[in-house]
């Protein structure tokens, strides 16, 4: 939003700029890193399903909350 409403103030260009950009890359890796964390939970959640602690409908409804969430 202040990328557009001040997008021709020359402190915006100066310090606003990089700093978006640079906060837009942190998001852009802060979403890759949850994702993977997300996916090596519910990849545990199977390896536990062959131990004595089951829980198949634990791992069930997370891969099933995972599926409805990338989708």
């Amino acid at each position: 939003m202040a990328q557009k409403l001040y997008a021709e103030n020359p402190l915006w260009m100066r310090l606003g700029v990089p700093l978006f950009e640079r906060l837009q890359l942190a998001m852009q890796q802060a979403l890759v890193l949850c994702t993977t964390v997300e996916l090596a939970v519910g990849f545990q959640l199977i390896l536990q399903l062959a131990s004595s602690a089951r829980s198949p409908s634990t791992a069930l409804l997370y891969w099933n909350w995972l599926r409805m969430r990338y989708k």
